[in-house]
């Protein structure tokens, strides 16, 4: 696969699916719905792995290929995130926010990258 098509899927399969709920968490309490989808999105997010697990299976071939440093920058978020799955998983909302400012952070780095190797107008 090639640093274009590793960079789209990365984009795809880690960015829009950790930040598709972190978008949509509102003001005040999040709603335990919000909560359980949060939580698929990190921790579950193919059902059974882990966001930082399935980010892992393309960033390493990805760095090989392209050595940027906002692939260790996305991995290092991830940790974090994982750090918090305990505070997340009960819904403390610290954690709640600052996982899904990671999530929109991951995804947004992604999704830049995949635009620069697509040779995509940021």
């Amino acid at each position: 696969m090639s640093a274009k098509e590793l960079a789209s899927r990365l984009a795809h399969d880690v960015g829009k699916y950790v930040s598709r709920t972190a978008r949509n968490l509102p003001e005040g309490q999040v709603p335990e719905v919000l909560i359980g989808m949060l939580i698929r999105d990190l921790y579950a997010i193919d059902g059974s792995r882990s966001a930082s697990a399935a980010f892992e299976e393309l960033a390493g071939p990805l760095e090989q290929l392209e050595g940027d440093a906002r692939i260790g920058e996305c991995r290092k978020m991830l940790v974090e995130i994982d750090g918090l799955e305990h505070e997340v998983r009960v819904g403390e909302d610290g954690a709640l926010r600052r996982a899904a400012e990671l999530a929109l952070e991951i995804d947004g780095r992604l999704r830049a990258i995949s635009r620069e190797l697509s040779g995509a107008a940021p």
